[in-house]
């Protein structure tokens, strides 16, 4: 009877990134001097917490400064994410929750559906639109229906529904956008 043996787990990334971090530090150090310095995650927390800022990339590149007071913020940052344009999933290994059987004769086009075309207007994944007096992006599509998100990831719905989707024809399409989002928030 033989026994498989599970594999160890690798560590290569953090190993890479232990060397790599001690060598920028030494350049560093060679053209600031001494105003270089380690900082940890739970560090940058603290120090966001006693600014009184909330958890924000942009904040905690603040915290991490070191300074000691934040005064009103005067200019507009821009945020860019990059969102996906297909779904990797072609097909389900093990049923979902509610099914008998998985899903692996699906369509690869049925699942990877990147624009609907509804009363002659064509709506695309992470077109940029207006919902309610509300900005935000096409995330996917079920039918006629949207899906849309701000730039945080959060779902805006129409005003007193629970669920998330938007019909198309309640959509004004602002413009199209690929891969890369991009918004300004005002200061």
């Amino acid at each position: 009877m033989s026994t498989k043996l599970k594999k160890p787990k690798q560590f290569i990334a953090a190993a890479m990134y232990n060397a790599v971090r001690y060598k920028l530090m030494d350049k560093f150090k060679a053209i600031y001097g001494d105003k270089v310095a380690f900082t940890y995650g739970y560090l940058t927390s603290i120090n966001r917490r006693s600014l009184e800022l909330e958890k924000e990339h942009y904040n905690d590149a603040i915290a991490i400064t070191g300074i000691t007071e934040v005064k009103n913020n005067i200019i507009p940052i821009t945020v860019i994410k990059q969102a996906r344009k297909k779904k990797r999933s072609l097909h389900e290994a093990t049923a979902r929750k509610g099914r008998k059987e998985p899903n692996v004769h699906s369509v690869r086009n049925a699942k990877n559906t990147k624009e609907i075309t509804v009363n002659g207007k064509k709506f695309a994944l992470w077109d940029k639109v207006k919902v309610c007096g509300k900005k935000g992006y096409i995330s996917g599509f079920t039918g006629n229906a949207c899906y849309v998100q701000d730039i945080n990831g959060n779902y805006i719905k129409i005003d007193g529904k629970s669920y998330n989707q938007v019909a198309a024809d309640k959509i004004k399409h602002i413009r199209r956008n690929n891969n890369w989002i991009t918004e300004k928030i005002p200061a």
